[in-house]
């Protein structure tokens, strides 16, 4: 970009430079009274420019750009074919071969018996979490039911290292000689130890982080959404884990004598 040429002000006394471009000239605004500069042709401002095209002063001029039978590459249009269903439809000379349909609708009808499938079409499935059957479409690769179980399972493949409390109650566990898994998956949740024969889930819970408040809704969500499904929860708080493991060891023999005995009583 060329720098501008530049005026000297003579009667100032550090001989400030003013561009030349933005020198004041005779020519007038057109509307209103101020004097326009030299970079300037119609109008002092964008408002006055504005409210020239508002009033019909200016008017755009937008470049039309030739279409339909005014194009210089015109061909005469499209042409009218029939589809299988009866419906007419306009094709372009160009696809007039391959175009045999009016729809996506009436193509993936007449592929039935040919091994494809209509990828709008839903189908049933069973999520791999919580085993609950849903409907997707059959083009989707869904796998599971809802947010939460996909959540699930994201947090059971991924490497997690036993805390502290964790390798409290997994001592305890084994001496109690019950079988159990660890981050067994459940319906929305991946309870920290799980004992499949009397469908109890065990949470060790830290006291930072189930104090936040979003935990402890979580918690919440999961001491209620559980039991409805037929699961006995427990949760124990690191306080208590670290000042009284006889007392947590306890509370999981008792639950666990508690729900084999309904188990044959069968309650």
């Amino acid at each position: 970009m060329a720098t501008p040429r530049h005026k000297v002000d003579n009667n100032s006394k550090n001989k400030v430079k003013v561009p030349r471009e933005y020198e004041l000239t005779d020519r007038v605004c057109l509307m209103c009274p101020n004097r326009l500069r030299r970079f300037q042709k119609k109008f002092c401002s964008c408002k006055c420019s504005g409210s020239a095209l508002t009033s019909g002063l200016l008017q755009r001029n937008y470049r039309t750009r030739p279409a339909g039978k005014s194009h210089p590459m015109w061909t005469g249009g499209g042409v009218k074919k029939t589809c299988v269903c009866g419906n007419t439809f306009n094709a372009k000379k160009s696809l007039t071969e391959s175009r045999k349909f009016c729809s996506p609708a009436c193509y993936w009808k007449s592929l039935v018996g040919c091994g494809k499938s209509d990828p709008s079409k839903k189908v049933e499935k069973l999520c791999e979490v919580c085993t609950k059957p849903f409907t997707s479409y059959i083009s989707q690769k869904r796998r599971f039911c809802s947010g939460s179980c996909r959540g699930v399972y994201a947090a059971s493949c991924t490497p997690n290292h036993d805390t502290s409390i964790e390798l409290v109650i997994e001592s305890i566990l084994v001496e109690l000689k019950v079988d159990f898994s660890k981050q067994h998956k459940l319906p929305g949740s991946l309870p920290d130890f799980y004992i499949p024969n009397v469908q109890l889930a065990i949470y060790a819970d830290g006291d930072y982080w189930h104090s936040l408040p979003q935990n402890k809704a979580r918690d919440a969500f999961v001491n209620r959404k559980l039991p409805e499904l037929g699961y006995t929860v427990l949760r124990f708080p690191e306080r208590l884990i670290n000042s009284n493991p006889s007392d947590v060891s306890k509370s999981i023999g008792s639950v666990i004598d508690y729900l084999h005995t309904v188990q044959r009583v069968g309650l």
